[in-house]
């Protein structure tokens, strides 16, 4: 992950302090990863009292999420990450909507992007404990219940704590932005569209989606929570 501190370029460094008229220096990340980021704010501020096991500290930042429904980022994932980028494979990847249900049950758990990522369960990748580790947070449904369900109390609890949004829902996440972070609501536009990828999206059969939904249950678990917290803020900013 890579943290940076930007020049007066698109984002103000500054902002004065809620109390009095100090000002307050930012810090912008890009994909964070929460226990990895957690445990870097802990070294910042104790490297020289560090002893024994690293215990990250209480939340200390405002971070902005935006979640995408599961069957949508998981074709464009696969579709980028396996194909357009090759991924580890040596062998051609074939487009998601070309793969078979027996290929994609079997290939969803096992294939890695060439940065040794999956395309399961973005959401408990960023924000769980088992983020690190790509054979459980790819495959929860076979890792068991039991640590599908810390996996997923993790994420939602902890993306309880961001500002929330929801790709489908661009207006109402714009919306949000500039209540609660109002710096940032200028650059964040809904007519524009990014890294579009290069491989046909391709449509995906009954059979075909319900073989993914199987696969991504959990993360169709943490999309309707994100969700409820999208409506949730946007109650909030409006009576505000």
């Amino acid at each position: 992950q890579v943290y940076h501190t930007p020049s007066s370029e698109r984002y103000q460094t500054m902002i004065q302090g809620s109390t009095d008229n100090s000002l307050i220096p930012i810090v912008y990340g890009g994909h964070l990863y929460w226990s990895s980021f957690m445990r870097t704010l802990y070294l910042l501020h104790h490297v020289p009292k560090l002893n024994g096991l690293v215990d990250p500290p209480s939340h200390q930042f405002t971070c902005l999420t935006i979640f995408r429904e599961p069957l949508s980022r998981i074709q464009s994932c696969w579709n980028f990450r396996m194909v357009q980028t090759k991924g580890t494979r040596k062998k051609a990847v074939p487009n998601f909507a070309n793969l078979t249900i027996s290929d994609m049950a079997r290939n969803l758990v096992t294939a890695r992007s060439s940065e040794g990522e999956g395309c399961l369960n973005e959401p408990m990748r960023i924000f769980s404990d088992f983020g690190p580790n790509e054979d459980i947070v790819n495959d929860l449904v076979g890792a068991g219940e039991d640590i599908a369900n810390i996996a997923l109390n993790q994420t939602i609890e902890r993306a309880g704590k961001c500002v929330v949004g929801i790709l489908e829902r661009c207006d109402d996440t714009k919306e949000v932005i500039a209540s609660y972070l109002p710096f940032l609501a200028p650059y964040f536009k809904c007519s524009n569209h990014h890294q579009k990828g290069k491989v046909p999206k391709g449509d995906l059969d009954d059979d075909q989606v319900d073989a993914v939904l199987k696969l991504a249950k959990y993360e169709q678990r943490v999309y309707k929570q994100a969700n409820i917290m999208l409506d949730t803020q946007l109650r909030l900013s409006r009576t505000s």
